[in-house]
């Protein structure tokens, strides 16, 4: 009776190929010839009775059958590496997570965090890389990722760790001999912009002067991608901000840093840990999830 699961070793080869859409490329990744890569990937689709790649002008291509298997066969593949590496780690008493992290939460907050999270964890070692923006766990080795996403209820695999709450940031020599008394003094002095999310003015304005129209121009300063570095300028009294509470919680609480007339507002975005499926029951991460939790709870 002939075999349901075909070769481990041609469906290694299959996802590598479909990976880097080269033969050459996975030859490379894999460290064998490219005849041998041709060879697995004919086993595999004589198993299967179908084509899963065609040549085209451009190069190489998935078929739609190939484009269908992709998807499975990578989680797949990826299970296996997640058990044995389990496995591996058990042996060995040490567990290793690769977590992909926004830029400002794992520079401000995450990663003077660490050694707390090795007293809780002991046995865990973290491999930190920072991303942004949309991400998919089929092009990336992490284990889990934290972004800040706008609040919603169906991000698959995703957990909600914390609620975004942004503050109004100064240095206290910008805004010392009572410039800064009332909002509409907020107006002279320049605001520093959020180059990705340009609206947190807006919605700043709305919260505060409930759809009037506001008494002044505002006098919008420099930009910026990240909250790390709007938090900088703001350290060179170059301009008022809008930062998460959590991440300057402790330059506040040390008088480094004020929020002069005590604003907030929630701008309707969150932090999430999103994991892939096949991981939804892993218990580390579960703990983990819970850990991040309670630290951010603790920081607002």
């Amino acid at each position: 009776m002939k075999s349901r699961v075909p070769p481990l070793n041609a469906l290694r080869v299959f996802e590598a190929a479909a990976r880097h859409q080269s033969f050459s490329k996975a030859a490379q990744e894999l460290h064998v010839t490219q005849g041998a890569v041709s060879k697995q990937i004919a086993v595999l689709e004589s198993f299967l009775e179908q084509r899963l790649f065609e040549r085209k002008s451009k190069g190489l291509a998935l078929t739609e059958a190939g484009h269908n298997y992709l998807p499975n066969i990578s989680q797949a593949m990826r299970l296996i590496e997640d058990a044995s590496a389990g496995l591996i780690q058990e042996a060995g008493s040490r567990q290793l997570l690769n977590i992909d992290a926004i830029p400002s939460l794992s520079s401000l907050w995450l990663i003077p965090r660490l050694n707390a999270l090795k007293a809780s964890f002991p046995a865990l070692d973290i491999n930190l890389k920072m991303g942004d923006g949309p991400f998919s766990f089929e092009d990336s080795e992490a284990d889990a990722v934290i972004r800040c996403l706008p609040m919603a209820k169906h991000y698959q695999s995703a957990e909600l760790l914390c609620e975004e709450e942004l503050v109004l940031v100064a240095h206290p020599a910008l805004v010392s001999h009572n410039r800064l008394q009332q909002v509409s003094d907020i107006f002279e002095f320049p605001l520093l912009r959020h180059i990705t999310r340009p609206q947190l003015w807006m919605q700043f304005w709305a919260t505060y002067f409930s759809g009037e129209s506001l008494p002044h121009p505002p006098r919008y300063g420099n930009g910026f991608e990240h909250f790390f570095l709007s938090l900088e300028a703001i350290r060179k009294q170059q301009g008022l901000g809008l930062l998460p509470r959590f991440l300057v919680k402790e330059c506040l609480e040390s008088g480094e840093l004020i929020n002069p007339l005590e604003l907030s507002f929630a701008s309707g975005y969150g932090y999430y840990l999103l994991v892939p499926k096949y991981r939804r029951s892993n218990s580390t991460l579960a703990r983990l999830s819970e850990w991040l939790k309670q630290q951010l709870s603790a920081s607002v």
